[in-house]
């Protein structure tokens, strides 16, 4: 007549790690999404060069950042090729922005 109460050990549920990443589309040799720490700024530069660097039909100089914000989508167009002719202040990317390196018309 005796009772045994069996209580469960509550199981921690992993939270799953969001990946947190942008995505790099049009004339790269590795288009798609390029993986980011949040806390580690990345650059333009950085993510096209993770993405495979430009393909000889880039257009390096109309690269356009796209980014959505509470106010809507903000559109950023970026000379790649000046900012790494100057040498110029790096242009750091949002979590879940959108690259898109246009082919170029020679």
């Amino acid at each position: 007549g005796d009772t045994l109460i069996v209580h469960a050990i509550p199981v921690e549920v992993e939270k799953e790690e969001e990946v947190v990443a942008v995505t790099v589309i049009g004339e790269v040799k590795k288009p798609g999404q390029v993986p980011m720490n949040p806390e580690d700024p990345l650059d333009l530069i950085a993510a096209i060069a993770m993405a495979g660097g430009f393909t000889d039909l880039a257009k390096p100089t109309k690269v356009v950042v796209r980014r959505r914000t509470e106010s809507g989508v903000q559109t950023y167009e970026v000379n790649v090729s000046k900012m790494q002719r100057d040498q110029s202040a790096p242009f750091l990317l949002a979590p879940n922005d959108t690259v898109s390196v246009p082919e170029s018309f020679f």
